[in-house]
């Protein structure tokens, strides 16, 4: 874990800081929940879904329109409670079964990217406040520097003006001065760009006494990386884990647009009571039902199922690519 790592006070308050406020990490936890929610969705589909409805119905006829025996106008009312199941696919061909797949591993990806983006923000403060220490020990050096070359240019004058230096030991003694001033200068604009950087991964202003206090001059510990560590320790990283998962993902999209080549059966039903009156509506002899299969067959769709299928299977060769990058990548960071 990055506290037993970092073990510097300061450095592991900026990086508590950062892990609480910054956006990029708070938009891939956002990330997480939504992929989590999408997946939700997706395993539903394999279930039923059970609506319960009730309603009334009022209708006025005029006189004779359907009826020779009712010569005046005539008002209807009609009363139903239904408990029914709407548009439930059979999942014969394992359609609906890919898409949750494929929204499991997608949920699983996009949770090894929050980790990944967690241990790159760890990585980029600590290194940011190595930084910001060393720029700010070079900057008290120039400082230093600059007082020490003041005072030799003025030993340098006072010997000039007696007649014991000549004029070009005085351009040379302010040729130092100056270039210390710029050194200063120089050392002052990187610290400000360090504490800037900073603030930007840290997501909120950072106490003054932790900016001013940085310095490479205490106990610097960092734990030693032993030997011998095997090489498939790399497949814990979660940027690997994040590309693998997504390869899986688009492994299962190509089981759903294949399964799009199939039939597709769909279940609808319900089941309640009617009555035309409301005190009667749950008696006897009122019980009301409906059943409604449906089957559909694709027969000619001007090829969008076969491109699908061809993008599917595009996807995951890129997506192959990424997996082989992303390990590449890490043996390279190594």
């Amino acid at each position: 874990g990055w506290k037993a790592f970092f073990s510097q006070p300061a450095m592991k308050q900026l990086i508590g800081m950062s892990l609480a406020n910054n956006r990029d990490l708070r938009v891939a936890a956002l990330n997480v929940d939504t992929a989590r929610a999408a997946f939700q969705i997706d395993r539903a589909a394999l279930l039923p879904t059970l609506d319960a409805s009730a309603g009334e119905t009022n209708q006025h006829l005029p006189g004779g329109l359907y009826s020779t025996q009712n010569t005046g106008p005539v008002t209807y009312q009609q009363y139903s409670a239904n408990l029914g199941v709407t548009s439930y696919e059979v999942d014969l061909f394992g359609r609906v079964r890919s898409l949750r797949d494929q929204g499991l591993e997608t949920f699983l990806a996009t949770e090894a990217t929050q980790r990944a983006t967690q241990i790159s923000l760890v990585s980029e403060v600590a290194s940011g406040y190595l930084s910001l220490a060393a720029d700010n020990d070079l900057l008290k050096l120039a400082i230093s520097t600059a007082d020490s070359q003041n005072k030799s240019y003025e030993l340098t004058k006072r010997s000039y003006d007696s007649g014991v230096s000549t004029s070009q030991d005085l351009v040379q003694a302010e040729t130092t001065v100056r270039a210390a001033q710029a050194d200063i200068a120089q050392y002052t604009r990187q610290v400000r760009q360090d504490v800037n950087a900073l603030t930007l991964l840290v997501g909120t202003p950072i106490p003054q006494n932790l900016l001013a206090n940085a310095t490479l001059q205490q106990d610097w510990k960092f734990p030693q990386t032993p030997a011998g560590l095997p090489s498939d320790l790399l497949t814990r990283r979660p940027d690997i884990i994040a590309a693998e998962h997504t390869l899986k993902a688009a492994n299962a999209n190509i089981g759903a647009a294949r399964a799009a080549f199939f039939p597709s059966i769909t279940l609808t039903g319900t089941a309640g009571s009617e009555s035309g009156s409301l005190s009667k509506l749950f008696d006897g002899g009122t019980g009301a039902w409906s059943f409604m299969p449906s089957i559909n067959i694709p027969i000619f769709d001007g090829g969008v199922n076969q491109a699908n299928l061809d993008i599917a299977k595009d996807t995951r060769k890129i997506d192959i690519a990424n997996y082989e990058k992303a390990i590449q990548t890490a043996f390279k960071e190594v």
